[in-house]
């Protein structure tokens, strides 16, 4: 058992293309900051610690919101760049299955990814979020569904960031469902749906974003 408060636990997996993995389980009331430029893996579902989640660099991989805690918020930083400057990844693996995964976690997501064409939040699986997801006001912000349906639930919100591309697809074969309301942007292209190989749709009538 990792036992942390007052303060941040900083996971840095510094190795490229390596992989660290937190099998334990992870409690208390800090803070869990990921850099570096290799993949974190949260393996415990037992996990219950209550910080904020922040990925600054690298990859941080699970397979059950379980693993994540009960977070106040889940944060993913990172920069547009086609020079690949740092940035943070959140990989979310669930089931194929007809439930798949819920969670009511907010999140917050901005970048590429620590690519030059990566992703700050991929998506596997049939997944809902219902809480809070908001985009960056300070640079476009790519989300992936790779397989299945990443679904917005119409108990979340989706707020904009007022850049373009704010809410940008453009690889994956899962479809994105939104059916939360969306609100905010101030660009245009403020969802910028660029794959060919899936299906945006978005359902809420009561969204009221600035932008197409």
């Amino acid at each position: 058992t990792l036992v942390f408060g007052g303060g941040s636990l900083v996971k840095n997996v510094s190795t490229v293309a390596s992989t660290s993995v937190l099998a334990g389980q992870v409690t208390g009331n800090g803070n869990l900051v990921v850099t570096g430029g290799g993949t974190l893996k949260l393996t415990n579902a037992s996990n219950n610690f209550t910080g904020q989640v922040t990925v600054v660099g690298g990859t941080l991989a699970v397979s059950n919101f379980a693993a994540l805690g009960s977070p106040s918020l889940v944060s993913v930083l990172g920069v547009s760049s086609t020079n690949g400057l740092p940035g943070g990844t959140l990989i979310l693996q669930g089931g194929l299955g007809p439930t798949g995964l819920t969670t009511s976690t907010n999140f917050g997501f901005g970048g590429r990814g620590g690519y030059a064409v990566g992703q700050s939040f991929v998506s596997i699986g049939n997944n809902t979020f219902n809480g809070v997801i908001t985009t960056s006001s300070s640079t476009e912000t790519r989300l992936a569904s790779y397989a299945g349906t990443m679904t917005l639930g119409n108990a979340g919100v989706l707020g904009l960031g007022d850049v373009g591309s704010n809410f940008y697809n453009t690889v994956g074969y899962g479809n994105i469902l939104i059916n939360a309301a969306v609100a905010f942007g101030g660009t245009s292209n403020a969802i910028n749906h660029s794959n060919t190989n899936n299906t945006l749709i978005l359902t809420n009538t009561n969204n009221t974003f600035v932008g197409d």
